[in-house]
């Protein structure tokens, strides 16, 4: 997953637990993270999505003792990581998390800091190929035993160059 921020939005970079801590509104200013003035916009995509999926991970990852745990009901819901491109874009306090491939060059990227790290790690594919990214999800197929028919066919595929093209498309990084 990837943090996008409006071009004049001036966060320098966070860590995973702020990112949290934004999601959940335990952090309701981006004043208090080196940023912009005001309180921030959430935008994520609806229940079933890709990075909706990471976020509520990366939320009960990071929940504390105190305050909220499950992602925040202010969040602008829209329908795709594309729709939350366009309104990071168009609003200076808006702020979401897509895949790489959604990236465009109407939005800022936020470097990402591992914990306790001074340097935010810009997502590149190169950093995800390294594991330096510290927002990395892997996806893993794997089966009890040799699979067969269609899931077979299913792995084929995944694994082949043509399937691994299909899936960076659409926002993955192969290894």
């Amino acid at each position: 997953a990837v943090l996008v921020v409006n071009p004049s939005n001036a966060l320098p970079s966070l860590d995973a637990s702020q990112l949290a801590g934004l999601f959940t509104g335990r952090t309701a200013s981006y004043h208090a993270l080196h940023g912009a003035r005001g309180a921030p916009k959430l935008v994520t995509c609806g229940a079933g999505a890709p990075t909706r999926a990471f976020l509520e991970e990366l939320v009960a990852t990071h929940a504390g003792s105190h305050g909220p745990r499950g992602v925040s009901r202010e969040i602008e819901v829209v329908v795709d990581e594309a729709a939350a491109v366009r309104r990071v874009a168009e609003d200076p306090l808006a702020i979401a998390l897509v895949r790489l491939a959604w990236v465009s060059p109407s939005v800022r990227v936020v470097p990402v800091r591992a914990q306790g790290a001074r340097e935010g790690v810009t997502p590149t594919r190169d950093a995800i190929r390294a594991g330096t990214y510290p927002l990395v999800r892997p996806v893993v197929l794997y089966a009890r035993a040799a699979p067969i028919g269609a899931a077979a066919a299913m792995v084929r595929i995944a694994t082949s160059p043509a399937g691994q093209t299909l899936l960076e498309r659409a926002g993955y990084v192969s290894r």
